[in-house]
């Protein structure tokens, strides 16, 4: 149930009926498009993108996540696109992931799975 106050102080209440998914993690390669099913039911709304951890590296355990906030440039990151009520297509862009490193502050990328797999989060 969601609350929304109004000007006049009174409240306005209704119920919201979102749905939520997450796909498994992504075993990536760069450059690559994948067309991914989804059980959603209903076309997205909003999605995250999440880096899962499965390797040790630069102060990120094994299942350590990093959310993608729009953390790309050049030819580094992924879109998510044309979802529909059953899929969407997820590209990784040509060089690979950037993200910030959890051992020093800085940046540091991949240009392939090793370290970190991708996980798509949808709502709607």
């Amino acid at each position: 149930m969601v609350s929304v106050l109004r000007g006049d102080d009174n409240f306005d209440s209704g119920v919201v009926n979102l749905r939520s998914w997450t796909s498994s993690n992504i075993n990536w390669v760069k450059n690559t498009s994948y067309t991914i099913n989804h059980t959603l039911g209903v076309v997205p709304k909003a999605f995250s993108v999440e880096y899962v951890c499965v390797s040790p590296y630069v102060g990120y355990a094994v299942g350590d996540t990093v959310f993608n906030m729009a953390e790309r440039y050049a030819n580094w990151g992924q879109y998510v696109m044309l979802p529909t009520s059953t899929t969407f297509k997820l590209s990784m862009l040509s060089a690979g992931i950037t993200y910030r490193r959890n051992d020093i502050e800085g940046g540091i990328s991949n240009a392939d799975s090793t370290y970190f797999h991708v996980r798509v989060n949808l709502l709607g």
